[in-house]
């Protein structure tokens, strides 16, 4: 039984020459994020004295009344100030070998201090040379203090001294031979004015143990391996002191045992400072600010793209830190940097080096998701890419999950998510961002579109066609394409429908932009375009759950149609209402329907809804095609037949098919003879031909696109 729905003759219009198309696949319904955890400031100059100044410069008062001097070319002396520094409000300024080529320190002084401030130099004559003294007084200062001992292990006693603390008072142990763990010491004793002291790591001097029999200390924090401070040393310790308790902060390396420390003192800080590993000038410069908050310093080897190991497994645990950063790029390069960001929001690090397509894909693959959409009844809407920017978000496009109700996030990994919840969304920058409950899969590192180039190698990974995990590559051929006042990149990698919300990466690895249209003509695939990821990061920063249902009402184009079962005369009319404008178009002299009803063996019943489109008689197939509205015309279509499936809901299953009718002068060899006709009458050929079939037998939906006649 067959009822003819609807016939509507067509109204010629301005012709489009391309058609811009969504990569969805399956576009039933043509359906679009920085960090929340960045840099906040890097405190640097062009060598260490200067990175000093600037760290220093962070006291607001315009006069301070004390500053410490310590030596920036010879660490052990210096490496106990920060708890004198935090306890007088002092600025720590590096000085060069001689005062005469020491300026930054020298300007500062002049500038900040109180013509009646104090000024403490840390070490000895050899360390700080007399001369200083001189240029000091020539400038009007008279308050100089020079603390300094016989070596390295009598100056940490005289400022442990100088500090005068309380009687039970905790203090620091750690080896004077080396600097790293002093420095990350510094900041947590400061806070809470313990001392430190450096020993040597075999032997006590006789005048720091008669100190700490004095002192009394409730607590002995030992920073260090045995091999660095020997349980001789420890058992020195716990003579000297027999009430105190004494715990040994050590790991099987430098960081592990850096990272001991930091656990000690400051699981979960609100704040973190970066400083080289391998040169202790700007994390001592940097110690005063970061005891401001008792926050700690985390050294890292400059040498190195990514934080060793045990310091990335602790930044996996912070919440979101501030990030400050003490010296320039040779001290902590901006690539180190930005892994310490993706280590602490559990992203894979960025490379260094260039990676091919196949490293991208085996990195980061598992990372990029297939996404279904659903209405509400539980109907495929249709699929796309997405990929995570967080434990918890998938980016996808806007256009994507437009009118879902809920959609289908699988990974490579057999883990599936099924949300109805976005975090949020830009309809006119084509991004939407998923909710979903957070997975262990890393998100990928989101690189700086700003200072993407043409001609920049790219890797796509998406899901053309249902395809999954695809990869494709290319190049950015265009970084200002302006099209409904956005600006685009344009690219040369194949993408195609179901393609849409996939990520796009630079040679490094990071996703410099997400897929999202094109333009076609024929089966064009080179003309290309995607969203630059910097777009996308305000989005990602966004927490405010909002659910699909909420965006998407259920309706039906312009007009919501009576609930339950329409008739077929209703569905005429609804058809005609909400879809003849949208369907005017030079091309097409004729659209009609045919709907037919029937009863399966199963005993559940089928509709099935064929589209007759009749070209224009004075425009041929070949104009048609090189216009590209087939497609324009041909998704109208597709949204009616889901209109349908809403309108009708006592048939289990539907299915549609649309053809073309054409008259060609010539035989049109390209096609199958099966679909073509003479007609004497007209002298022509007539091509009666299908272009796009969907069916949804099976509960879901399938389909089908004859390539060579229709374009995405």
């Amino acid at each position: 039984m067959k009822f003819q729905v609807f016939k509507m003759r067509k109204a010629n219009i301005l012709i489009i020459f391309l058609t811009t198309v969504c990569l969805l696949l399956t576009p039933v319904n043509a359906f679009s994020i920085d960090d929340n955890l960045s840099i906040i400031q890097r405190f640097e100059g062009y060598d260490r004295y200067q990175t000093s100044k600037a760290i220093a410069e962070q006291y607001q008062s315009s006069r301070i009344q004390n500053i410490i001097l310590a030596s920036g070319n010879n660490y052990p002396d210096a490496l106990a100030c920060s708890v004198l520094a935090h306890k007088l409000k002092a600025p720590i300024l590096l000085v060069n070998r001689t005062a005469s080529s020491t300026i930054e320190a020298f300007q500062y002084i002049n500038n900040h201090l109180d013509p009646s401030g104090n000024i403490y130099m840390i070490g000895g004559s050899a360390v700080i040379k007399a001369d200083f003294h001189t240029k000091l007084k020539s400038m009007g200062y008279s308050n100089i203090t020079q603390i300094g001992g016989a070596d390295r292990y009598e100056t940490s006693l005289l400022i442990a001294q100088s500090i005068n603390p309380t009687k039970g008072m905790p203090v620091f142990v750690t080896t004077g031979l080396d600097f790293p763990y002093a420095l990350t010491i510094s900041s947590f004793a400061a806070y809470n004015g313990w001392p430190i002291l450096l020993v040597n790591p075999n032997k006590m001097s006789d005048s720091m143990k008669s100190y700490l029999k004095t002192l009394q200390p409730s607590e002995i924090y030992i920073a260090g391996k045995t091999s660095e401070v020997s349980s001789a040393v420890e058992k020195e310790l716990s003579s000297a002191v027999p009430g105190a308790r004494i715990v040994r902060m050590s790991g099987t390396d430098k960081y592990s045992t850096l990272i001991s420390i930091i656990k000690t003192f400051s699981s979960y800080p609100n704040k973190i400072y970066l400083a080289s590993g391998s040169a202790y000038p700007d994390a001592l410069s940097g110690s005063v600010l970061a005891a401001a908050t008792g926050s700690p310093i985390i050294l890292l080897d400059p040498k190195q793209s990514t934080p060793p190991k045990a310091v990335a497994d602790y930044l996996k645990e912070l919440d979101s830190p501030e990030i400050y950063v003490f010296g320039g790029i040779a001290a902590v390069p901006e690539l180190l940097a930005k892994n310490v960001q993706n280590a602490i929001k559990g992203i894979q690090p960025i490379s260094s080096e260039n990676l091919s397509a196949s490293g991208i894909y085996e990195k980061y693959g598992q990372s990029t998701a297939y996404l279904e959409t659903f209405d509400s009844s539980g109907q495929l809407l249709g699929q796309g890419t997405g990929f995570l920017v967080a434990k918890d978000k998938v980016a996808t496009n806007y256009h994507v999950i437009k009118n879902a109700h809920s959609v289908k996030v699988s990974f490579p990994s057999g883990q599936v998510y099924n949300t109805s919840e976005i975090y949020g969304y830009d309809e006119n920058r084509d991004i939407a961002m998923l909710k979903i409950t957070p997975t262990n899969l890393p998100p990928l590192p989101l690189g700086n579109s700003d200072t993407t180039e043409v001609g920049e190698n790219i890797v796509v990974i998406s899901n053309p066609l249902g395809l999954s995990n695809t990869v494709s590559t290319g190049n950015i051929s265009s970084v200002d394409r302006y099209f409904d006042n956005q600006s685009w990149f344009q690219i040369t990698a194949s993408v195609s429908s179901g393609s849409s919300g996939g990520p796009v990466f630079n040679s490094r690895g990071e996703v410099t932009g997400i897929v999202t249209w094109g333009l076609v003509k024929d089966t064009a695939q080179n003309l290309n375009f995607i969203i630059p990821i910097n777009t996308v990061k305000g989005i990602i920063s966004q927490n405010n759950v909002t659910l699909l249902a909420d965006i998407f009402p259920i309706q039906m184009a312009n007009k919501t149609p009576s609930t339950g079962s329409l008739s077929f005369s209703e569905f005429e009319d609804y058809i005609w209402d909400n879809y003849y404008p949208l369907l005017d178009d030079p091309y097409v002299d004729y659209v009609s329907v045919e709907a037919s009803p029937f009863t399966l063996s199963n005993g559940k019943t089928s509709l099935n809804v064929t589209f007759f489109v009749d070209l224009n008689s004075n425009i041929n197939w070949s104009n048609a095609q090189i216009a590209g509205k087939r497609n324009a015309v041909a998704n109208q279509l597709l949204n009616i037949f889901y209109d349908a499936v809403v309108s009708f809901p006592q048939y289990n299953y539907f299915s549609v098919t649309v053809y073309f009718n054409d008259f060609f002068e010539y035989y049109p060899s390209l096609y199958n003879p099966n679909n073509i006709h003479y007609v004497p009458g007209l002298n022509k050929y007539q091509l009666f031909y299908y272009i796009v079939r969907f069916d949804n037998w099976l509960g879901y939906l399938t389909g089908g696109w004859n390539n060579n006649i229709m374009a995405r």
